[in-house]
């Protein structure tokens, strides 16, 4: 039968009962000591309990510190009109040294942005940056955007972004746009941030844009704010129409055909994408009969937007140019001043020190004069009293010589020049007329000092693997390995992964994709191809999608659950 049989000598039963003995002390002593630990820990469980909250409440935030650090954050100010002001705005993904900063402006009794412009030109990216931000100002978290930006501050944020469409659903693009959009209008109230990532698409265009329209006059009526992405050129035209309504385009420059990832109010965006398909290589033939199909109502349209684009970068660059001449001026007007009063002060002094100098002399005259009269007076001399009036004459000149009091003419009719009067400075209104007067040496003008660049921490993103196993695993061990791979490809920037849990029951499959469903970082998942391990492997294509989709998600979880 090939069995394995185990024979025990008689010799070792003895000492093999007093192991087993040992061995059983051994566990009861372990349980011995163990429920006497726990019961003096049982004992400071309200100390421990408050320890531990207020360790965690530190570490978030010394977190949010840490992470105003990466990201050179500021405190922005907070709203409850719905308005917001965030200026020099990066999306913190994006590296602060390479991402162009934009401005996200939405001002009082405004309730709609439309922004439109070319392909990768940064509609999505703005959108998502504005999105991102306004939840991280609401948890008290500083944001990537410059001193003295403001946000507003919402009871509830949705955000359509990226496609949802799903072979497991039976869900197309535009049907799952339109599920999406009812569950936003059912629950949107006057506190509510919308965010629609190409609006009306995945279906006939005029009929897309109808429908986006009276979307957005749902959410208007509601009070809500709203933001959207689009390429529609009647979402366009209903953007110039309203006043509460407002057209941005992402700047593009039509001789390079590359964005500038700028923002410009007021102008709705050329999609450009004929050109772009030329760019990114169809061929030119193919191009020509591509604008040939389009009616003569769309090119002039697309020229006329063209030229605006261009127009408006030219207005930009002036306005730029004017700036910095501007600023320039009020440097140089700066320094002027501060030269005119380091010379008025210049000027005071030496006054100051001509008004003692004269004082000491007037003083010596007068100790003169008196000792004449003295000596006068001795010899008898019978002239003595004009010659104290004369004495009063010298003194009163010699004070008006001293104090500057004005006169018309001394010693012989002969106006005197000499020392300034009091007030000498107040008497030049400008740097140059009073340099003439003094022609100081104003020696060397030393360059101003440049301020030290902030310091940058760099943070080094970890490698991340295309494919994670867990064969074998239960479902309690597998999932926190998932989790963990999302998280690094997240952060590694890979579009997908694969999940290896093989076919087996089922069980270890099924928990795996449902914990997928509603994970914040995974756009979608689909079962393997027959070539890539059909049913035994999971694909999870990696979106980065912010906290508001995940938030969506659990959301219409529960509204699932709850129906």
């Amino acid at each position: 039968s090939r069995a394995t049989y185990f024979i025990e000598p008689l010799s070792t039963v003895d000492e093999n009962n007093e192991l087993n003995l040992l061995l059983k002390d051994e566990k009861e002593e372990e349980r011995r000591i163990l429920l006497d630990l726990t019961t003096r820990i049982r004992a400071k469980a309200g100390e421990i309990s408050l320890a531990v909250e207020v360790l965690g409440y530190l570490d978030l935030v010394f977190a949010k510190a840490k992470c105003a650090r990466i990201f050179n954050g500021s405190i922005p100010l907070l709203n409850d009109q719905g308005r917001w002001q965030l200026r020099q705005a990066r999306h913190p993904l994006l590296d602060s040294r390479s991402a162009v900063p934009i401005d996200l402006l939405l001002a009082e009794g405004q309730s709609t942005l439309i922004i439109t412009g070319a392909n990768t030109g940064g509609k999505t990216v703005a959108l998502k940056t504005l999105g991102l931000l306004t939840l991280m100002a609401q948890c008290g978290i500083p944001i990537p955007a410059a001193e003295g930006s403001e946000a507003a501050v919402f009871n509830k944020i949705f955000a359509d972004i990226g496609d949802e469409q799903s072979l497991q659903d039976n869900l197309s693009t535009f049907s799952a746009w339109v599920q999406t959009a009812s569950r936003i209008i059912k629950e949107t109230t006057g506190s509510s941030l919308v965010l629609m990532d190409e609006v009306g698409g995945g279906t006939d265009p005029n009929e897309g844009a109808a429908l986006t329209m009276a979307l957005i006059d749902e959410l208007r009526n509601r009070g809500a704010k709203t933001v959207v992405t689009t390429h529609l050129n009647l979402i366009k035209a209903y953007g110039a129409i309203h006043p509460d309504v407002v057209n941005v385009s992402v700047e593009f420059n039509p001789d390079t055909l590359r964005p500038t990832y700028r923002l410009i109010y007021g102008l709705p965006g050329e999609s450009y994408a004929l050109p772009m398909a030329e760019k990114w290589g169809f061929d030119h033939g193919l191009i020509e009969r591509a604008s040939a199909y389009l009616g003569e109502g769309d090119r002039k349209v697309g020229k006329l937007l063209q030229s605006l684009e261009r127009t408006q970068q030219e207005i930009e660059a002036k306005r730029q140019e004017t700036e910095r001449l501007q600023r320039e001026a009020a440097a140089s007007r700066k320094e002027a001043e501060a030269l005119l009063l380091k010379a008025r002060r210049e000027v005071e002094s030496l006054l100051a020190q001509s008004r003692d100098e004269a004082r000491a002399l007037v003083q010596r005259a007068k100790d003169n004069l008196r000792e004449m009269i003295n000596e006068f007076k001795a010899k008898g001399r019978t002239d003595i009293h004009r010659l104290s009036q004369a004495i009063r004459a010298e003194e009163e000149k010699i004070n008006c010589l001293a104090w500057g009091a004005p006169q018309e003419e001394l010693a012989g009719g002969r106006k005197q020049k000499g020392r300034p009067n009091p007030g000498f400075a107040e008497n030049f209104k400008t740097l140059g007329q009073l340099g003439e007067a003094l022609a100081p040496n104003s020696g060397q003008r030393k360059k101003p000092i440049q301020s030290a660049r902030p310091a940058l921490i760099h943070y080094q993103i970890p490698a991340a693997a295309r494919e994670i196993k867990v064969i074998g695993l239960r479902v309690a061990e597998a999932l926190p390995l998932v989790d963990k791979a999302i998280d690094e490809a997240f952060l590694g920037g890979l579009k997908e992964i694969d999940v290896i849990h093989g076919a087996g029951t089922g069980k270890l499959r099924t928990a795996i994709r449902e914990y997928l469903r509603d994970h914040a970082c995974v756009k979608q998942f689909l079962p393997g191809v027959p070539g890539r391990g059909g049913d035994g492997v999971t694909v999870v294509e990696i979106g980065p999608a912010p906290p508001a989709v995940s938030s969506g998600r659990r959301l219409r979880k529960n509204s699932t659950e709850q129906g």
